[in-house]
């Protein structure tokens, strides 16, 4: 890996940032459901 690809997957993940966050909020929420039900 070069530094070229490493920036450049930085930059992938900063910009996507917030959405993994979102996604990652959800699973969470939905685990967190699912514990109450059992």
């Amino acid at each position: 890996v070069n530094e070229i690809q490493l920036s450049f997957l930085f930059f992938f993940f900063q910009s996507h940032n917030d959405i993994f966050e979102q996604v990652f909020r959800e699973c969470d929420e939905h685990h967190l459901h699912l514990q109450s039900l059992m």
